[in-house]
């Protein structure tokens, strides 16, 4: 009696890749519920910032930064399609889906037409080193030359502080003494007299405290302005007198011919 044929040997094991077990992207559709700043041109190292948090906390950097190269689409056959690239494909375009979703409508433009996240996030990062120069300089030069007018404390100061946020997400942060040069360099000359006291302190004053002497001040003008000055107060206290006496003469002249006219009739 023949003796059965051996067993086949068993299949080898598919390979490995670091995607085989990646994290689940189910937080991802709501990526833009969890990262509040769309990207506009002035705010792209704040937006950058979380976008990165975000991703890391995923465990998804990996996908944009390029420290990772995606598996092979075929298996080692060249026919069949890899399951680890599949599952990274589907990763991959919800990350970008995501962050095409956070950047406002006039830069949606330049992410078309790349295909991975990783391609649409190093196009964003050249798009904004190109601009970050020259855009802090422009910051500079709005800061240098920015004045109060006849614009309101709370008007100006804003103003300011914007100009000094978007300073800081192009990457180059105000410090507070620069801050509040800035912002006492703009003042007209009714506030004269408040930015020699501040540059008389010996303790530094933070923004805040900054802009509370700021309103304190401006409500002190707006009082002043509504009080009488001497010269109109004397014009003023001459008017009334003068009215009052020419008063007080035709009082006394009528009670005079009042009496004389009674003291006539009673004579006759």
């Amino acid at each position: 009696m023949a003796e059965a044929p051996p067993p086949p040997p068993p299949s080898p094991p598919p390979p490995k890749s670091s995607f085989s077990n990646p994290p689940t992207p189910s937080l991802l559709p709501h990526l833009s519920h969890l990262v509040s700043v769309k990207l506009t041109n002035d705010n792209f190292l704040l937006w950058r910032t979380q976008m990165i948090s975000y991703l890391k906390g995923q465990r998804l950097f990996h996908y944009v930064d390029g420290s990772v190269q995606p598996p092979p689409r075929l298996l080692a056959d060249n026919i069949t399609i890899n399951p680890d690239y599949l599952t990274w494909l589907q990763t991959d375009q919800l990350i970008l889906s995501a962050l095409i979703s956070s950047l406002s409508d006039s830069l949606i433009a330049q992410v078309v037409g790349h295909q991975t996240a990783r391609d649409a996030w190093a196009a964003l990062e050249r798009l904004f080193a190109s601009q970050s120069h020259s855009r802090i300089i422009q910051l500079r030069y709005q800061l240098a030359t920015i004045s109060k007018g006849s614009s309101s404390v709370s008007d100006y100061f804003g103003k300011v502080k914007h100009l000094s946020d978007t300073m800081s997400a192009a990457g180059s942060p105000l410090s507070p003494p620069k801050f509040i040069s800035y912002l006492l360099a703009g003042l007209n000359s009714d506030y004269d007299a408040f930015v020699t006291s501040v540059t008389a302190r010996v303790e530094p004053l933070s923004s805040e405290e900054l802009y509370s002497l700021l309103l304190t001040h401006e409500n002190r003008l707006s009082h002043s302005s509504h009080l009488p000055t001497p010269t109109n107060f004397s014009a003023n206290f001459t008017s009334n007198s003068s009215t009052h006496s020419r008063g007080s003469n035709r009082g006394s002249n009528s009670r005079g011919g009042y009496r004389g006219r009674g003291q006539g009739r009673t004579s006759s």
